[in-house]
């Protein structure tokens, strides 16, 4: 039983890899005058279809921008709070390399 089905279904597959199917032609031929028409009337859609994309877009924009903002640790500081800043922008120095000190400050909140 099992050999008969794999030996039919390497038929169907074998008839159907020589199957060619002709190409048919298009009804219409393609003129100047109806290229023109047919570009006239997709310029016409595109602000609809630049409008249905930005409506597409601002909810994608929304769940990207939230996802940011999750991961963002919120700091409040009050004025005269004493602060320090990251320095790895870049070293103070050229020669300090990998010894440079890592933070800057404390500076005063105003």
């Amino acid at each position: 039983m099992g050999l008969g089905v794999a030996s039919d279904l390497m038929g169907v597959l074998h008839h159907n890899s020589f199957h060619h199917r002709s190409r048919e032609l298009p009804e219409h031929v393609y003129t100047e005058l109806g290229n023109s028409d047919i570009s006239r009337s997709k310029l016409d859609l595109l602000s609809e279809v630049r409008e249905q994309a930005w409506l597409r877009e601002q909810p994608m924009k929304q769940r990207m921008s939230m996802g940011f903002n999750y991961k963002v640790i919120q700091w409040s500081f009050n004025s005269d709070d004493l602060v320090m800043i990251r320095n790895d922008i870049g070293t103070t120095k050229p020669g300090d390399g990998k010894l440079a000190p890592n933070w800057k400050g404390p500076y005063k909140v105003t």
